[in-house]
């Protein structure tokens, strides 16, 4: 064998090598290249992040749903408020005896119903006035809103004018209609209200003897845990606890009750003596520096997060018995709720387990981060009660005393704004916030709650000019003194 034959044998081999790597290369790149060896981004990211959403702090999660409850159950009947009956005593029988001690003399069914006839009788002309002022506020609105179309009738009127007039149709005014309203009312009924009580009173009738005039229905209620009958808790005695909780299931106060104070269903006179029985009932609070014994109406603490709960229920029920477009729901505190949130059948560690708060029809969930964080606990209930019932939600805080309130520095931090602020609540007796869950929330000086009906003083005013401006200032005053519903009435006009 030639020696160079011998190098084109190894030129072959080399070149066969050459070419079974290249193959290899080759296919080693083609399998990367492949479905089977593809990589997910997506996946890789959780890979690195999942290790973050363990917490190190051993803190779990408890699931529990709002309950489909019929808050009606938890209503005590205006009826039985005022009259009493089946061993309860009613305001009527409470007002007669001057309260159950007789820190007042007591009066007789005629007195009770003469106090109402004076009490509306002085606040006649300034209800008038209102629904006036309400009545041309909603004319505005309409106005702004209505619109100017053609009909397609020639306009007779401006057929002479054919020659330089291309329009000689007739128009028409579309006036939008207004919105029918209602209102539901849940007043809280604690002891820290009793230094407010009376003029919660006289703002209150104030506000229903303007939705009768206007037609707007409404029912009121006091939210309390203390209502009683011959000493007892007021569970032990009617039916308020009767649900079918399912485990897990938030549970609503037991000794919730729901005081239906004032209806728009009531008859005529049926609603002259419940004023009577309130503005009795006012004198004790006019008149004494003590709570009275007044059981059942005993003052206790603040179930609010409870009554909100029932509410859904009882606002849509309300909406339908009516046939409303609106339902305005007010809810007037001086204070927190004071309950934590229970749950049925499940055992709750509060300081180990954060609690997640679903709602089965909405599917919405809710994170308590801090179950002490009673704001924050109760804008959960307030919004689903928005989203359950499409209800406008007013809230009403009534803070006592000469402090800042503490509520407007929680909601503006800025130094600046928060004295903006507090000069407008020194100013105009209120100062007004949209968040905590309310559709508007105003804060209210609780020593303006209490309604003067002063006299027109001219004092020097001679001319017709400041006659008029004495006179505007003075009605002003009157409206502004009415805080609740000149409040409640701006919101429901535009």
């Amino acid at each position: 064998v030639c020696s160079s034959d011998l190098d084109h044998e190894d030129d072959d081999d080399s070149d066969h090598s050459s070419s079974a790597n290249d193959l290899k290369d080759a296919f080693k790149q083609a399998s990367s290249n492949s479905p089977n060896n593809l990589t997910s981004e997506t996946q890789e990211s959780w890979e690195e992040k999942k290790d973050d959403l363990i917490k190190q702090d051993g803190v779990g999660y408890l699931y529990t749903n709002i309950p489909e409850i019929d808050g009606h159950k938890w209503v005590i009947p205006h009826k039985q408020i005022h009259e009493g009956g089946n061993g309860f005593i009613g305001l009527s029988e409470i007002a007669m005896r001057g309260g159950r001690w007789g820190y007042i003399p007591s009066v007789s069914r005629e007195t009770i119903l003469m106090e109402a006839n004076k009490f509306r009788s002085e606040n006649t002309a300034v209800i008038s006035y209102m629904v006036k002022e309400f009545e041309m506020r909603k004319a505005a609105d309409l106005y702004s809103r209505s619109s100017i179309a053609k009909t397609g009738v020639i306009n007779t009127n401006k057929l002479h004018t054919y020659k330089y007039n291309d329009d000689l149709f007739k128009r028409i005014t579309n006036v939008p209609s207004g919105k029918n309203h209602g209102l539901v009312m849940f007043i809280d009924w604690s002891g820290s209200m009793t230094n407010s009580i009376a003029g919660l009173i006289e703002q209150l009738i104030n506000m229903v003897l303007f939705c009768k005039r206007v037609q707007i229905p409404f029912d009121v209620y006091a939210f309390t845990n203390s209502y009683q009958m011959n000493n007892q808790d007021v569970s032990n005695n009617i039916n308020v606890s009767k649900h079918d909780y399912k485990k897990g299931d938030l549970i609503v106060n037991p000794h919730l009750a729901l005081l239906q104070l004032l209806s728009s269903s009531m008859k005529s006179i049926e609603f002259n003596q419940a004023i009577g029985n309130l503005l009795m009932f006012r004198r004790f609070f006019k008149n004494t520096n003590d709570s009275i014994d007044g059981r059942p109406f005993n003052f206790g603490s603040t179930p609010l997060d409870s009554a909100i709960i029932c509410a859904t229920s009882i606002v849509n029920t309300f909406r339908t018995k009516y046939k409303l477009q609106i339902v305005n729901t007010v809810i007037l505190t001086d204070g927190d709720c004071t309950d934590d949130p229970d749950v049925f059948d499940t055992p709750w560690n509060r300081w180990n387990q954060r609690l997640v708060v679903r709602d089965t029809v909405t599917k919405s969930e809710h994170v308590i981060e801090d179950v002490w964080d009673k704001d924050s606990v109760t804008s959960i209930f307030l919004n689903r009660l928005r989203e359950r019932t499409g209800t406008n939600v007013i809230g009403y805080y009534l803070h006592s005393g000469k402090a800042r309130p503490s509520t407007l520095a929680a909601y503006f931090a800025d130094p600046v704004e928060l004295e903006k602020q507090h000069n407008n609540f020194l100013k105009n007796k209120y100062a007004e916030i949209t968040t905590r869950g309310y559709s508007v929330y105003y804060i209210i000086k609780a020593e303006e709650m209490i309604i003067r009906n002063d006299e027109l003083i001219l004092g020097k005013a001679t001319t017709a000019k400041s006659i008029a401006k004495v006179f505007a200032k003075y009605s002003k005053n009157k409206m502004d003194n009415r805080i609740v519903l000149s409040r409640f009435i701006e919101k429901i006009s535009a």
